[in-house]
């Protein structure tokens, strides 16, 4: 069932006997039964992760109508309704008529007759997981739980906003995880946060409060690295004349803390979720950080990670487990169904075929370009049994459709992941189809920076390639550098390390795809006045030509490059100059 949900009152009256589905991941139809003058009977079929479950209350007195959603893909955002009192039914209120709304902007059929006292059961932002309420002869009352909308597919848990009631309401939502913070304060508090999130690959920023002093900067070791909890304090400062957060500091799944940021004063709070992995923030802000909250998912639902096998109940549990990737997918069918599936793995070097079901007709092979290829995401349908199947890769390839596209669609896919192996159900057909989840292993490897070790540590991560840089000269040295790279065939530009001046910026770009960075020659030095050494200068090597030189050529002379490799990241330390660069590489063969 789903982890965490908000529950909202029935509508309606007090007869009858209570009922509480509880919350699901899910709902894919519903059912509503009637009489003359009432709703009689309501019948609701969800998702509880491995299969599906339905829950029945009332009376059936006509046949029920069914109202059936486009799971996963559509979820129920809303119900309307009537309530009114009824003779037969004692003189009590009871429910008289019923309509759903949907995600896709459909609307169900008015179940019922539309009298009474209207109600609208709806949060916005959210969707419904369950419903509750209360029947005998009749339908008296119902209500709803509601878990946040998300693009992906297992349980979050939303930690709620510690701290005041001052500034704005926010909500970053959930990504695949975070990368960087930056904390900033004034004299008596919290006044600034930014959260650098990665979402399927690609990074986007959030920031929230006002900036006071220069923010401290904490780095993650992204993906192998993530925030388990969030410590703090929070107080009434009178500055704002509202309470206010006051101290923030954060500890990670390496046991490392980042600096404590502000004044350790107040009350103090833990966000926190045992064995979770933090994914989002939320909160509010004005001049200050008035509140934090944060949005959990399990850690053994981080990379690798199970997902639900979805289609029906029948034939026997199988289950390959996890591998170092796949090479090969089979699929067979009958008149109208997936009979047969065969995945081939690799494992340590060594391939391992597996197969469920039952070969009717010969089954239709799907090639991957193994290791420089690989399965992301599945798409199908099914009845009771698995319909169709279609695998689509990381090269942007999609395979045939196996079978015929009839039924529920469903999608197996892991955001910013890969699928290493696949369970289900199968007898004389496939039943049903999950997948297992890991991380897309980058071949990169992370070169040690040159330079002075004083400063804020920066670091852009590994992209598949580098199409700009801009580089800004002070007086001395390099004091300012942007990256921009190229993830996925989109443009991302990295962060500003160190501070612009007068001078601003030179740029150099490179004709991307076809020119990439082969090495750096830089060199740094320690300059009168400026605490630690910098860089004095940097040039960057391509496969076609060499850069000009940004800066003095002074100092020490050092160089970043991997033989046979091309430069696709940079990482150092700045201040209001740039103390030190490395850099990321990756085979020029990827």
């Amino acid at each position: 069932m789903a982890a965490m949900s908000k529950k909202m009152g029935a509508y309606g009256g007090g007869g009858g006997s209570g009922w509480d589905d509880g919350a699901y991941l899910g709902i894919r139809k519903v059912f509503v039964g009637r009489d003359f003058t009432r709703i009689t009977y309501v019948k609701f079929e969800y998702d509880n992760g491995d299969r599906f479950e339905t829950r029945d209350h009332g009376k059936i007195q006509q046949q029920p109508q069914e109202f059936a959603l486009d799971y996963p893909n559509e979820y129920i955002t809303s119900v309307e309704g009537t309530y009114r009192n009824v003779k037969i039914c004692g003189g009590t209120d009871v429910v008289t008529s019923l309509a759903f709304k949907t995600s896709k902007g459909r609307t169900s059929p008015r179940f019922g007759s539309d009298v009474g006292t209207r109600f609208v059961i709806e949060d916005k932002g959210r969707r419904i997981v369950g419903f509750h309420g209360r029947t005998g002869n009749a339908l008296d009352s119902l209500g709803a739980y509601f878990a946040r909308v998300s693009s992906i597919s297992y349980p979050i848990k939303e930690l709620d906003a510690q701290g005041g009631n001052g500034g704005d309401l926010w909500d970053d939502d959930t990504y695949d995880g975070v990368r960087k913070v930056y904390v900033g304060r004034n004299d008596h508090c919290v006044t600034y946060v930014k959260f650098d999130y990665d979402k399927g690959g690609l990074l986007e920023s959030r920031d929230h409060g006002r900036r006071a002093q220069s923010p401290i900067e904490f780095v993650l070791d992204y993906p192998e690295e993530y925030i388990t909890s969030v410590e703090g304090t929070y107080s009434f400062v009178g500055h704002f004349g509202n309470t206010i957060v006051t101290s923030l500091s954060l500890k990670t799944s390496k046991q490392r803390a980042s600096p404590l940021v502000g004044i350790v004063t107040g009350t103090k709070f833990v966000l926190e979720d045992k064995g979770g992995k933090l994914i989002g923030f939320h909160g509010r802000s004005g001049h200050a950080l008035d509140a934090l909250g944060a949005y959990f998912v399990p850690s053994s639902l981080t990379p690798p990670y199970k997902s639900h096998a979805k289609g029906g109940s029948g034939g026997n549990a199988w289950d390959d487990g996890t591998h170092d990737g796949i090479r090969k997918v089979y699929a067979g069918r009958n008149n109208s169904d997936i009979s047969y599936v065969k995945f081939e793995y690799d494992k340590a070097g060594k391939f391992q075929a597996h197969d469920h079901g039952k070969i009717v007709q010969q089954p239709i092979e799907f090639a991957l370009d193994y290791p420089n290829e690989h399965i992301t995401e599945v798409e199908g349908t099914f009845r009771n049994v698995v319909t169709s199947l279609s695998f689509k890769t990381s090269k942007k390839r999609t395979s045939p459709t196996f079978g015929v596209v009839s039924g529920t669609k469903f999608v197996l896919e892991g955001k910013g992941s890969r699928i290493v192996g696949f369970h289900g159900r199968a007898g004389d057909a496939v039943d049903s189809l999950g997948a297992y989840f890991g991380p897309i292993i980058s071949r990169s490897k992370k070169l040690e920076a040159h330079g002075g070790n004083v400063g804020t540590a920066w670091d852009d991560g590994p992209h598949d390639g580098v199409r700009k840089i801009y580089v800004g000269q002070g007086d001395s040295g390099v004091v300012f550098v942007k990256f921009v790279y190229d993830k996925g065939e989109k443009v991302v530009a990295g962060d500003d390390h160190g501070k612009k001046t007068l001078l601003g910026t030179e740029e150099f770009e490179l004709d991307y795809p076809d020119e990439y960075i082969t090495s750096v020659i830089g060199r740094y030095d320690k300059i009168a006045g400026i605490q630690g050494e910098i860089i004095t200068v940097l040039r960057f090597k391509t496969n076609k030509r060499t850069s000009p030189p940004f800066g003095l050529d002074a100092g020490t002379e050092f160089v970043l490059e991997e033989k046979g490799s091309k430069i696709v990241g940079f990482h150092g330390k700045a201040s209001d100059v740039v103390h030190q660069v490395g850099v990321h590489v990756l085979p020029i063969s990827n």
